[in-house]
Formats: C-alpha cells, sequence, structure tokens
C-alpha cells in the first residue's frame, strides 16, 4: 500500500469530462452510518456490468460486490484514507453481474466539499489479466521448485558468494545425508574429503565458476557421518539479469554404482551428463520460419550476443554468408520439420565477423496434437576438435556418443492410477509411440507377455508408491512388437507439502550393454569355471588397495574362508602376526608394482588360526592403458613338502645324536633339545622307575622358560587316575594329541606338571605324549608342548611317534648295554663276594673244628666248646642264608620263584618274628618291640616267605642301628590290605641311595660287606609276587621305615 501526503483541506475538484475517461472512477460520499457513491465513471461500470444508477441507488453496493474475504482489507483502507488523508491503496476482488470475479486495484484519497462535507475518491483498475500472469508465473516457479525438489538423483541446492550453502532440496538431502537446519550456512567444504582440502578444490572451483561461469569436479564426497561415494558436482555461477553475480547454483549427483559398472556404461552415462548439464552449449529455441525467440548464457557465450541483441533475428545470421546465401537455414529446418531432427557440422559466426567451427543439432518441437510449433537449436564450438585429426576422431566419438546416450533415455510422468501422463523425444524414439497415441495408456504396454503374467508393472508401480523408488531392468516392447533389453526407475514425484504428486518412469535402452556384459559373462563364466577347476592352488583377485575381490574353491579349500568370508578382507589377514608386523603384505604389492611380480615362501594362517608353509606368487593386472586394475594372488600349500623335508633333516640330526652315546641319559638330553628345534617350544621325557614315572629329561627354547619347567614338574604313580595323560599313555602305549587346553588344572596333574598355571604362562594350546617302547614294552613317554597360536595335527604326530619309536631303541639298547656291564661288575663282584664271604665262615668252621680235637676234659674246656660251638653255628646259618639268598635271586631271575599262599593271623607272623630276633638285638643293645594293640588282621600270603622278609628288614635295622637304639614293628589297615613296617633309629638313608635301595647287588656302606646285597631286592619281588608294594622313607639322622602291604584274608 503506497502513501503520498496531500493537503487534506484542500477540497477535489472534480472535472466530469476527466473523470468520465477514466478507467474504472469512483467517488465515495461516506458519512457515518454508510457509504454511499455520489459519481461513478461509464468506464467502471462496464467494467462490472453494473447500471450507473444501480450503484447510487444500492445501499451497501460496495460491500455487497467485494469478495467477502477482501472487505476487510478495503474497508481498512478507506479509513486509513480518511484518517490520515494520505493516497491509500489495495488490491482485492470484485464480483461481476454475471457472477465471475474481478481483480481490481483501488486508490483512495480523501477530499471535501464546499460545506465541509467528507468525500473519498477512489480510483479502481482492473488488474485481473495481471494478476493471472503473476499466477502463472507463481504456479511455474512452484511446478519447477517441485520438480527440482523431487529430483532423487541430484543433490540441488544455491551457494553465497562466500561458498556457504544458502537452499537445501529433499535430493540434497537424501545425497549428504544432512537435514536442510543442519547444513544450511555451512561451508561448501564441509562436503570434501581431506586430501581435496588439503589441495585447496572447494575454494578452486568457486573461484574457476566466477571466473569461467561454471566448474566442474568429479571425486570422492563426504556424507554426513564420514561416508564417501564418488560423486559429480558442477558449480554454476547465478548472475541477475544486470550480470552481476549473485551466488552459485550447485548440481551434485552420486555416481558410486556407476563407477563401479562396466567401462563402456560409464563412460556413455558421463558423457549424457556432459551433455545435458554442459554450458558450453548454446541452446535456444526458433519459431516456425528460423526466428530466434528465446536465448540462454550458453548461446550468449558462443556467439557474443547478448539476448536482446539477437532475439528475433533469422538464425541465418549465425552461419557465414555463402551458406546463409545457399539456402542452409531453409534446408535445415526443412530436414528437422521431415524427419525430426536436422544436424550441421560446419563454420558458424560470432558477433563481430569471427568465424568457428561448430556442431548444430536442430529438432522439430511439435504439441501435443502433433502440430509443428518450431525447432529447438544446439550449438557447440568444437573448433579445436578441427585442429588435429587425433582431436578430430576424439570430438567426432565424442558427440556420436553424446547423441546416442541422448537417445537412449525415455522421460515420462505417471498419473497416480498409474496413467501416462506427458511424453518426451527420448521416450518417443525409445517405444516408437507418439505422444497422442500413449498419453493416457498404461506402462503396461512396454513389458512383454512374460512380465505381465508376473503382474511385473503392477509390483513396480506399487513399489515406487511405498518405497519412494522402484527399479527393473529387462526386456521392454516397441510399438513394433521388437524386444530391447532397458532398464526403468520409477520415482515418486512429491509436492513441497510431502504429498505424493506422480511417479517419473526413466527408461534407457541397454541392449547393446546387454550384448557385450552376456559376452563378457560367458566370458567370465568360463575364466570362472576354470579357475574353480584348479583344488590344489588359491587362485583369487586382490584390489589396488589390498583387498579381496575374488574368491575360488581352491582358496576356499586352502585357506579355509567362504567367499563371503573372504571378500573385502585385506591381504595381511592371510599372514600371521610377525609377518604383518614386518610388513610384509605391503611389501609384496609394493614388489608386484615395481617389478609386475612378487613371491614369498613361508607360514600362512588359515581360518581359525592354524599355520600352513604356502608359496604366493603376487601379479600385477593391468588394463590395456597400462592403469593398475589390482593383483592375481596364486597361493598353493606347501606344508606337506616342507613337514617331509624338515622332518626326513630333523630325524637325520635325531638319528646321529643317538648313533654318538651309549649313554641314555646324555642321548635324552640331546633328543629332547633337538625337539624344541623342530616340533615344540617345550619336551619332556619321562620313564617308569619303580612304581611312579619320573622326568629324566626337560628341554625349553628359551633357558629361563627350561628352569622353571624342570622345577614344576614331578613324578606320578605309574598307575593313571584319569583317561588322558603320560601315566594314561604308558599303561595303554597309545600317543595322545590334544588341543584347546582351557581346564589346565586336571591337564598339569595328568602331564606331571605342579603348577598348572605354568601351561597357560608359556601360552600351550596343544600338547602330544607318545609312548616309548621297544621290545614290546612300553617303559616312558615323550611329551611336547606347542609354542602358542600352534595346533598340533596328525602329521605332527606320526614325526613324535617316529622320533619316539627311534629314541626308545636307542634307550632300549642304552640300557641292555648298561645293564650287560653291570652284570659283568656284578659277576666280578660276585666273585669277590663269594671268595671273601663264603671264605670267612669256613675258616671259622675250620678253626672251630681244630679247637674241638684239641679239647681236654675241664670245666674250662667245656666252656670253650660251647662257645666254639656257637661260632660255628652261627657262620652255618650265614653261609646258609647267603647260599638262600643266591638260591631265591635265581629263581626270581628265571620267574621261577615259587609262592604257597595261605590264610594266616598277622598278629601270630609278628610274634614269631620278634622271638626269633630277639637275641640278635639284645647281643646288640638294641630294643626290639612291636607298637600298637593287636590288629587281629588275617593275611594272604606264604608265611615262611614273609618271615623271610621280616628277617631282612629287621636284621637290616638291627645291623645299622647303634647300641641303645631301638627297632620297631607296627601293623596298619588301610582300605582293602594290611601295611606291616619295621621302623629304626639308626643314621638313616641318603635321598641319593633311597633310589638304589631296591636295587641288586646294591649297599649303603661298600666298606663293611657282610652279604651279597640282595636282601632288598628279594623282599621286594617276594612282596610284589604276594600282589603288594614294598616302600622306604628315612631322613638322615633320625632314622629309616620300610613298609609293605599284604592282601587281607577273608
Amino acid at each position: 500500500m503506497g502513501n503520498a501526503e496531500t493537503d487534506e483541506d484542500s477540497t477535489a475538484a472534480r472535472p466530469d469530462e476527466l473523470v468520465q475517461n477514466l478507467p474504472g472512477g469512483l467517488i465515495w460520499e461516506a458519512d457515518a452510518a454508510a457509504i454511499h457513491f455520489s459519481f461513478v465513471s461509464e468506464s467502471a461500470a462496464a467494467m462490472l456490468g453494473y447500471p450507473v444508477g444501480q450503484w447510487r441507488a444500492e445501499d451497501g453496493f460496495l460491500k455487497k460486490h467485494v469478495h467477502p474475504e477482501d472487505w476487510g482489507r478495503v474497508l481498512e483502507t478507506l479509513y486509513e484514507a480518511a484518517a490520515s488523508g494520505s493516497i491509500q491503496a489495495c488490491e482485492h476482488r470484485m464480483f461481476k453481474s454475471d457472477g465471475s470475479t474481478l481483480w481490481v486495484h483501488t486508490s483512495v484519497q480523501r477530499s471535501s466539499r464546499s460545506n465541509g462535507a467528507l468525500l473519498l475518491t477512489g480510483l479502481t483498475v482492473d488488474i485481473t489479466q495481471g494478476k493471472q500472469t503473476e499466477h502463472a508465473r507463481r504456479d511455474a516457479e512452484a511446478h519447477s521448485q517441485l520438480l527440482l525438489e523431487n529430483l532423487r538423483d541430484y543433490g540441488v541446492f544455491m551457494l553465497s558468494l562466500e561458498g556457504k550453502v544458502a537452499s537445501w532440496t529433499p535430493g540434497a538431502q537424501r545425497l549428504k545425508g544432512y537435514r536442510a537446519d543442519e547444513v544450511l550456512g555451512a561451508p561448501l567444504t564441509q562436503f570434501f574429503p581431506a586430501n581435496e582440502l588439503e589441495k585447496g578444490t572447494p575454494q578452486r572451483l568457486l573461484e574457476q565458476a566466477e571466473l569461467e561461469r561454471k566448474a566442474e569436479y568429479e571425486g570422492w564426497l563426504v556424507r554426513k557421518g564420514g561416508g564417501l561415494f564418488w560423486g559429480n558436482v558442477i558449480l554454476s555461477a547465478v548472475t541477475d539479469e544486470r550480470g552481476r553475480l549473485r551466488g552459485f547454483s550447485n548440481v551434485a549427483r552420486d555416481l558410486t554404482p556407476r563407477k563401479r559398472a562396466e567401462q563402456a556404461l560409464r563412460e556413455s552415462e558421463e558423457h549424457f551428463r556432459l551433455l545435458v548439464e554442459s554450458q558450453d552449449y548454446g541452446v535456444f529455441m526458433l519459431s516456425p520460419d528460423g526466428a530466434i525467440e528465446t536465448w540462454n548464457r550458453g548461446a550468449q557465450r558462443l556467439e557474443g550476443y547478448r539476448s536482446h541483441e539477437i532475439i528475433g533475428s533469422p538464425m541465418s545470421g549465425l552461419f557465414p554468408r555463402d551458406e546463409a546465401e545457399g539456402g542452409l537455414s531453409r534446408r535445415l529446418l526443412e530436414s528437422a520439420s521431415r524427419e525430426g531432427k536436422a544436424d550441421y557440422e560446419g563454420w558458424l559466426v560470432r558477433k563481430g565477423g569471427e568465424s568457428f567451427w561448430g556442431l548444430v543439432t536442430v529438432s522439430a518441437v511439435e504439441d501435443e496434437g502433433g502440430r509443428l510449433r518450431g525447432f529447438s537449436m544446439l550449438a557447440r564450438d568444437v573448433t579445436r576438435r578441427k585442429q588435429t585429426e587425433e582431436e578430430l576422431r576424439r570430438s567426432e566419438e565424442y558427440f556420436r556418443l553424446l547423441v546416442g546416450s541422448v537417445q537412449d533415455y525415455g522421460v515420462f510422468m505417471l498419473s497416480l492410477d498409474g496413467a501416462i501422463e506427458s511424453w518426451n523425444q527420448g521416450a518417443q524414439r525409445l517405444k516408437g509411440y507418439r505422444a497422442q497415441e500413449i498419453v493416457g495408456s498404461s506402462i503396461s504396454r512396454f513389458f512383454p507377455p512374460e512380465e505381465l503374467a508376473k503382474d511385473t508393472p503392477q509390483r513396480l508401480f506399487q513399489d515406487a508408491l511405498l518405497k519412494g523408488t522402484a527399479t527393473y531392468e529387462g526386456w521392454l516392447v516397441r510399438k513394433d512388437g521388437n524386444r530391447f533389453w532397458a532398464i526403468v526407475t520409477l520415482s515418486v514425484v512429491e509436492d513441497e507439502h510431502g504429498r505424493i504428486r506422480g511417479v517419473s518412469n526413466v527408461a534407457r535402452d541397454l541392449s547393446e550393454r546387454k550384448k557385450v556384459e552376456d559376452a563378457l559373462r560367458e566370458s567370465e563364466e568360463r575364466l570362472r569355471l576354470l579357475v574353480d577347476s584348479v583344488q590344489d592352488y588359491g587362485v583369487f583377485m586382490v584390489s589396488p588397495d589390498g583387498q579381496v575381490a575374488s574368491w575360488s574353491p581352491g582358496a576356499e579349500r586352502i585357506q579355509g574362508y567362504r567367499v563371503e568370508e573372504a571378500m573385502g578382507a585385506p591381504l595381511s589377514r592371510f599372514f600371521p602376526p610377525e609377518q604383518v608386523e614386518n610388513g610384509t603384505p605391503e611389501r609384496l604389492i609394493q614388489e608386484a608394482v615395481a617389478r609386475g611380480r612378487a613371491e614369498y615362501e613361508g607360514w600362512l594362517v588359515r581360518k581359525g588360526g592354524a599355520t600352513f608353509w604356502a608359496n604366493v606368487i603376487l601379479g600385477a593386472v593391468m588394463d590395456r592403458h597400462g592403469h593398475l586394475r589390482g593383483f592375481s594372488n596364486v597361493t598353493r600349500d606347501l606344508t606337506e613338502r616342507m613337514r617331509t623335508e624338515r622332518a626326513m633333516t630333523f630325524l637325520a640330526d635325531v638319528g646321529t645324536v643317538l648313533a654318538g652315546s651309549l649313554d641314555y641319559r646324555t642321548t635324552l638330553d640331546r633328543v629332547v633339545r633337538l625337539a624344541t628345534r623342530a616340533v615344540a617350544q617345550a619336551c619332556i621325557v619321562e620313564m617308569i622307575e619303580g612304581q611312579s614315572i619320573q622326568p629324566v629329561a626337560v628341554a625349553h627354547v628359551h633357558p629361563d622358560q627350561e628352569r622353571i619347567i624342570h622345577e614344576a614338574v614331578r613324578s606320578m604313580p605309574s598307575q593313571p587316575r584319569m583317561g588322558h595323560g603320560v601315566a594314561h599313555v604308558v599303561q595303554t602305549g597309545q600317543p595322545e594329541l590334544r588341543s584347546g587346553l582351557s581346564d589346565v588344572s586336571g591337564l598339569g596333574e595328568a602331564l606331571g606338571i605342579a603348577e598348572p598355571n605354568l601351561l597357560r604362562g608359556i601360552g600351550s594350546q596343544s600338547y602330544m605324549c607318545v609312548p616309548l617302547t621297544a621290545r614290546g614294552k612300553t617303559f616312558g613317554a615323550m611329551l611336547f608342548l606347542a609354542e602358542p597360536g600352534r595346533h598340533y595335527v596328525s602329521d605332527d604326530l606320526l614325526l613324535a611317534e617316529e622320533l619316539a619309536r627311534r629314541a626308545a631303541l636307542a634307550i632300549d639298547n642304552a640300557r641292555l648295554y648298561e645293564q650287560a656291564q653291570t652284570a659283568i661288575r656284578m659277576r666280578e663282584e660276585i666273585l669277590a663276594i663269594v671268595s671273601h664271604d663264603l671264605r670267612s665262615p669256613m675258616s671259622m668252621i675250620q678253626m672251630g673244628a681244630d679247637q674241638l680235637l684239641s679239647e681236654s676234659n675241664g670245666s674250662e674246656q667245656q666252656a670253650m666248646t660251647i662257645r666254639t660251638a656257637g661260632k660255628i653255628r652261627r657262620a652255618s646259618v650265614r653261609m646258609i642264608h647267603l647260599i638262600r639268598d643266591l638260591l631265591d635271586f635265581s629263581s626270581i631271575e628265571a620267574g621261577q620263584l615259587r609262592i604257597e599262599v595261605a590264610e594266616h593271623d598277622a598278629d601270630e607272623l609278628v610274634t614269631e618274628v620278634l622271638e626269633a630276633l630277639q637275641s640278635n638285638a639284645a647281643e646288640k643293645g638294641i630294643r626290639l618291640v612291636r607298637e600298637g594293640e593287636h590288629s587281629h588282621l588275617r593275611v594272604q600270603c606264604d608265611r615262611e616267605r614273609i618271615v623271610q622278609v621280616f628277617s631282612n628288614l629287621i636284621g637290616n635295622a638291627i645291623k645299622f642301628t647303634a647300641e641303645g637304639g631301638s627297632v620297631m614293628i607296627q601293623i596298619r589297615l588301610e582300605v582293602d590290605r594290611a601295611v606291616f613296617s619295621v621302623s629304626d633309629t639308626g643314621p638313616g638313608i641318603s635321598e641319593e641311595d633311597l633310589s638304589h635301595i631296591f636295587d641288586r647287588y646294591w649297599q649303603a656302606a661298600r666298606r663293611a660287606r657282610e652279604s651279597f646285597g640282595l636282601g632288598l631286592a628279594i623282599s621286594k619281588a617276594i612282596i610284589e609276587s604276594h600282589g603288594g608294594e614294598i616302600w622306604v622313607e628315612s631322613t638322615v639322622g633320625q632314622g629309616t621305615t620300610f613298609f609293605f602291604s599284604l592282601p587281607l584274608g577273608s
């Protein structure tokens, strides 16, 4: 509403002749009650269709004929004019006499009559046509905005002069991930990755767009959240009608799927994008007679003319004079009218007379009825292409691809009920139908019968409505019935309120691409079948950045990964940690890039962590342009070959070691150290000694750990307490392999390791235990502990068994040799004992006899005779014992020791022994007693043999106990057996001697031999023949206790 100051005291003059000629002049006379028209011009009456008299006579005429929604605005204008005295104006609607509506502009000014009465003078002008034009413009802008916002594949938005986001569309939100409130005011740099920011790409694009009016970028862009996508960005300078820069338009498109597609398709789409979006083209409209009707910035830049200089001029002015005079323009228009399109390549003329080589396409533009409405003309400067033959060839190919790609697209709109609402030239060329033939039809007309049977058109349309977009790739049918392979994309079109207004349909002919893809697919299938048939090699492709890009059955068999697990994995996944830390995968890739080929032989890792020895050949794969496309990876499992070679080398070394010494302990120490170099991180040899299994050799790859293991291993009973472990292997003679060690507590007991956490400390997750067997008898076992991360397999067990077999044979040979040497030594000792021990009692018997022969009568001689007879008796007893021991031991060695078992009272046995040996103890001043109450136990035994055992044990106790000492005998019940013990207060036995106490011919004190040293060995054999057990406990300086057990009687 405009204001103009007036003199409110002046009286308005009203020349009738002037007012009558005003277009819609009204003068209103107002009082306090109503508004009355005192004057109405003829033109105003004609404008609304009411007679002048009706205006004046009818009360409230103005209010009745102003649109009710606008009356308040009119009334407010009248009041403000009356109050202020200035001119007030408003736009409002009024009803004509025929009921139609007019838009009018009313200006009101206050004035007065000579008598002071208030007058309001108004001028009402019909602005209906202007309003309709304005509404049409707004509708067009809204429609353009709606189309812009529904371009789902494009992110279109405005940038300010500073490069900050000034507008945002749904397409941009879908592409970038940001809502409008998150991104408005953000700089353009927000959408570029770090490497492009370092190169200053965003600023360069803005500067280029400002200088050249356009800048283009294709590369990586950043979405909200940091995700990357390959996109195309076109920045175009936006200027006002005076050519001043007002900002920049930004058109971005996600080209990531295209980048993955076949190269020819990518080039075609790129050329299409350049054709549609590039501002290097001059595009303008021609009238049917060839006069220029529109002009764009591309045409202005191309030809040099501004729009007001060229619009209305004939198109012939763009051609050289000779071409224009030769009727080139007429021929182009005729050809385009007849054939739909006409092309020209040749010289064009810019403003000022400068010539340039250009491409011109003139296309006929028809209305829905097929009537010619004019022509579209597209021109492009291709002067540089003309400079060389190579540039000419590339430019021609580029032009051909561009024109072809434009013709491949058919774009049209569908209504909400699926009917075709619009049709373009691309659709006409693609499908063969003209607009009047197809508008209003269903898209099902384009689908073959088999797709109609599957309801493909309806399903596609419904999917688009539900999900926003739907895509179909398959056969379509042209008007002439021919089929072509196409891709169809349906996308919903929404208005600014999110309401669906229709569905866009974009179709493209992919027949040629399908032929290429089918041929490529067939070739790839043959190659895949060839690669898949190779089972002994893992063949797959690696991308330039080192990730798995293909997978084969051979690779799956060798590496263990399925295709879905391997695809996209880094090459480093297949290398052990130490190789990854050393940078081996990266080094191989770099070497393959530099030399074309790289090779590696060493350990690789399968799925699950198992390692295997392999050969890897990495070859660089280049395209026809010499660009790196990736690497071929050929992997071969050489584990068997490597293991065989190493096993043969290892066993050869073992053979050398085993043959190098007859001392089996020295040999074992060398063997376990060899094992730690090839088979295990730790190796332990354990052998049966008596009733227990003792560790005899320990080795570890690290000396510190070896000391810890040596201190942790301990002896264990030879009878197994569980179904696995060393004792179980020794008893059954069967090897054992276990992996996945989790319960280290029970495992420590089974393996004879006192500290179970040691297994966890050294990181072993797998072990092997193999028996040492020779001549059909198992006498020990070898234990192998794997290094961290290694899991033993059956091949490792075979090698361990072969090592144990050879070691057992060497040990057995060494022990046989040692026994032979011991037998020879013992034979010499027996001869010495026999010559000494039998000579001494025989000499005493001889001397005693001589004394008896020379004795005389008398009491003194009688006493001497008694003493001599006692000596003879004791010497003969000793001889009998010595001879008995020799005979018993000979029976034991021959396996012919006779035992006659019967049930006896245990207490009576002890009493009998005490009575028989009490005198021997008394002679030496030693107390021989029984401890504890009577047991009332009955035992199964050979009475004479058990008395012999008691005699050996008590005799030894008396022999080694000093005068004044004690020897005690005790009986106790222990589960299902009776346990007897003989204890003394003698000097005790050292720990070193305890391990030999039951050996034959062995005595703790070598200086005073009074027997063969067979008593304890014979006692052990007697007890074991009864099914019992004998053992000893001793503390040096405190005494010794011998225990033996016998089975209970009934």
